[in-house]
């Protein structure tokens, strides 16, 4: 999938490491989850009167203490040890948003100042990890491909990989590093490959980086993700460090997801439907509702769909969705009249706003279809189709 946006700006840069000799164009903590919520918390610090800000003051904001607690588990404070991780968590993707020319880097002072130089992709990025994951995939094979480094491709291109295969691509990989930035141990290349490799393998459905060795299969999507890499932690306590909290499960990642959600369907709402009700009403619209109730096990994962979520006003949400305010029930008309205007909203958005919107009209359906055949309610599906 192409984003006219965020490939003309990439293509208007020269990201030759060759020249520029910057080995933190890329590091262990820039995954595509990480990355949109460091754009987050940069447009949240700045969005009043903060235009400067320095790492420190992003990792002790409200705004991403909140968040990060909400991500994955970890306190709502920034001191001790959880400092040092907050500040490499976030202090690694500001590198690499500074190296894509997002940001400015002021290394005059200490610690080094930043500021805002392209709000818009910015807020690409801060809308939706799947826009994250498109802009990281596209950045790195710019800045490989302005710095000559053909051997990433060369490797994604055999049908067939072997591990040594993937030993030689390691050790290019790190020569490359060496002989071009200011990095001169082995170890740091060695972990940042993996950030490089399988976002690309994950776009050629190809076998990618896996704890330094070649995957046995090919890279996920779930692969990608912070706390999908961070498998070392599962067992461990993380309420000071990694050594006293233990992450339950998904419970904070899928509640993190959740708000994100319906924070990107609000804010693209606003910004090209005047912040109005999605039914036409002419009403304020200040309700993000899961239309597929979330509540359903069978299918948690469409509460964090975009595509599964509506604007509506307070009466539209309260008394027509959910029957006399009752929130745990689903009232099962509207519901299908609701989908059948969410689905005219995103083949708009679509058609007119291609590379802002943070739709997907195919997994719409997919979720229409998956949630009918399970309700034993072919119904709801033909009366979407039907008015396609």
């Amino acid at each position: 999938m192409k984003n006219n946006i965020i490939s003309n700006y990439l293509q208007s840069k020269n990201f030759d490491i060759r020249k520029s000799h910057n080995g933190r164009w890329m590091d262990q903590k820039v995954t595509p989850d990480v990355l949109s919520l460091t754009a987050q918390t940069v447009l949240d610090y700045t969005k009043n009167i903060n235009a400067q800000f320095t790492n420190r003051d992003l990792y002790q904001s409200e705004d991403f203490l909140q968040t990060v607690a909400h991500f994955f588990g970890k306190p709502a404070r920034a001191v001790g040890e959880m400092e040092n991780e907050y500040n490499k968590f976030i202090g690694q993707p500001l590198k690499t948003l500074s190296y894509a020319g997002l940001l400015f880097e002021d290394q005059r002072k200490r610690p080094f100042v930043y500021s805002i130089n392209n709000k818009n992709i910015l807020e690409l990025l801060a809308q939706s990890d799947k826009k994250s994951l498109l802009f990281l995939q596209s950045y790195i094979k710019k800045c490989l491909s302005d710095s000559g480094f053909d051997e990433l491709e060369k490797f994604l291109s055999k049908k067939q990989k072997t591990q040594n295969d993937f030993y030689n691509l390691r050790d290019d990989f790190i020569k490359f590093e060496i002989d071009n930035t200011a990095i001169k141990k082995e170890l740091e290349p060695r972990r940042i490959l993996a950030k490089v490799l399988n976002p690309l393998a994950f776009e050629a459905n190809s076998q990618g980086a896996h704890r330094g060795h070649l995957s046995h299969e090919n890279i996920r999507i779930t692969d990608l993700r912070y706390d999908g890499d961070n498998s070392q932690d599962a067992h461990k306590e993380k309420n000071i460090s990694r050594q006293e909290y233990r992450l339950i499960g998904n419970e904070y990642t899928h509640s993190y997801r959740i708000e994100k959600a319906i924070r990107a369907v609000r804010t693209y709402n606003a910004k090209f439907n005047f912040g109005l009700s999605e039914t036409g009403s002419g009403e304020q619209a200040t309700q993000g509702h899961h239309m597929l109730p979330k509540s359903k096990t069978y299918y948690p994962q469409f509460a964090t769909y975009c595509e599964n979520i509506i604007m509506l006003s307070p009466n539209e949400h309260y008394l027509k969705a959910h029957k006399d305010n009752k929130t745990e029930t689903i009232n099962l008309d509207y519901q299908k009249k609701l989908l059948y205007f969410k689905k005219a909203n995103i083949l708009k958005a679509m058609e007119n706003h291609p590379d802002e919107s943070p739709y997907d009209y195919d997994l719409f359906i997919n979720m229409i279809k998956e949630y009918s055949y399970r309700e034993h309610d072919p119904e709801i599906l033909q009366n979407v189709l039907k008015r396609a």
